[in-house]
């Protein structure tokens, strides 16, 4: 039960450790990765060797976050979630105690002794608490497969472009798209009660071991095409309003959700920036200043790019230069802690790109007007 799974004990790790954890990441990883390579893995990840080992980056990623965040209850429901999609796609319950235990072994070997204790820490309550994890994991499935809820006034559309997307059906989709919008309201509905949850049971559909990477690439592409048809339709028909700036995280390649934002801000008159995907720190600060906005979006689906999203939030609002610049975060990295947000820094969460442009709004009502 994921009730059960109690996260008093964890203890905040010092800025020392993680600067250890940190410097001393590429060994651990190594570390790791040649000792599970080794292992019987036809018992412990059914083959999926490049998936294994492509997690053991991720977690290093994710853990490096957490140091920094010391978010407890975005740990705990991030390893649920890692058991629920791991287990979907054949890692045997035994792969998890496995390869913590090979992180402790490297962690033990590599860092320092005092850092080492407070990182180890960390990793001995996620070992301790295994068969908790495991009931938490399954728990969720079957609420999963138990929730059912009214049906969206747009079920029936959703589903036909659902179905259309795991079909790889481009025309499918596209019949679905032009044969509903017909103006900017229309448009936004389509985003958000039909192109957003068919997206989201498309991770879903991966999680569970349903679809394969390729076809979840795939309808992403879809997606991608039709919104770039749709959106242009309706291009700069409003007068502009402020400067916004829209990019999904460094290291992030999901891009829809920040692009559907980039859209619905552009439909109702800013002057918006869209930067795409995986844009590094250094590289989005730099935008940020020459193009000086008045609202920055920054999305974030995967929870091991929190802690370069967090860097960027820091840069911005620790600059003179961008005093006054409000930060907007969104993706589904931050529906595992509702406070995470804050955390981050950022001066509001949105849960869809609605959201997004009435918070952006709102910033814009509250800001000081300039002097004439």
């Amino acid at each position: 039960m994921a009730s059960a799974l109690e996260t008093s004990a964890l203890v905040p790790v010092s800025q020392k450790a993680v600067q250890d954890y940190a410097a001393h990441a590429d060994n651990l990883l190594n570390y790791v990765d040649g000792c599970m390579k080794q292992a019987p893995l036809d018992a412990l990840a059914a083959k999926q060797v490049e998936m294994m080992l492509q997690n053991h980056r991720n977690h290093l990623q994710f853990m490096m976050s957490f140091f920094r965040l010391n978010n407890p209850e975005l740990l705990k429901e991030i390893v649920i979630w890692v058991y629920r999609a791991y287990q979907a796609h054949g890692f045997s319950p035994d792969n998890f105690p496995a390869v913590l235990r090979r992180w402790m072994e490297a962690v033990s070997q590599f860092l320092p002794p005092e850092s080492a204790t407070e990182i180890l820490g960390v990793y001995g309550w996620m070992l301790e608490n295994h068969q908790r994890f495991l009931a938490a994991a399954d728990e969720y499935r079957h609420m999963e497969q138990e929730a059912a809820g009214a049906p969206h006034p747009l079920q029936a559309l959703r589903n036909e472009f659902l179905q259309g997307l795991i079909a790889g059906s481009l025309s499918r989709c596209n019949a679905c798209a032009t044969g509903y919008i017909t103006g900017k309201d229309e448009l936004r509905e389509f985003y958000l009660g039909v192109v957003q949850p068919a997206m989201i049971e498309i991770g879903n559909l991966w999680e569970r071991g349903e679809l394969s990477v390729a076809r979840e690439h795939l309808a992403t592409a879809i997606v991608t095409r039709i919104m770039a048809a749709q959106h242009m339709r309706f291009f700069g028909l409003e007068k502009p309003k402020g400067k916004a700036l829209i990019s999904a995280a460094a290291n992030e390649f999901h891009e829809l959700g920040a692009r559907m934002v980039a859209d619905l801000f552009d439909l109702d008159g800013w002057d918006v920036t869209y930067i795409g995907s995986n844009v590094p720190v250094e590289a989005a600060e730099e935008m940020i200043r020459n193009e000086k906005p008045s609202v920055v979006g920054l999305s974030v689906t995967m929870p091991f790019n929190l802690g370069k999203t967090a860097d960027l939030v820091d840069r911005i609002h620790s600059s003179p230069e961008l005093a006054g610049v409000k930060i907007i975060v969104g993706g589904r990295a931050f529906q595992f802690s509702p406070t995470l947000w804050q955390t981050i820094g950022a001066d509001a969460y949105a849960n869809n790109a609605i959201e997004a442009l009435n918070a952006a709004n709102s910033f814009m009502e509250t800001r000081p007007r300039e002097a004439e």
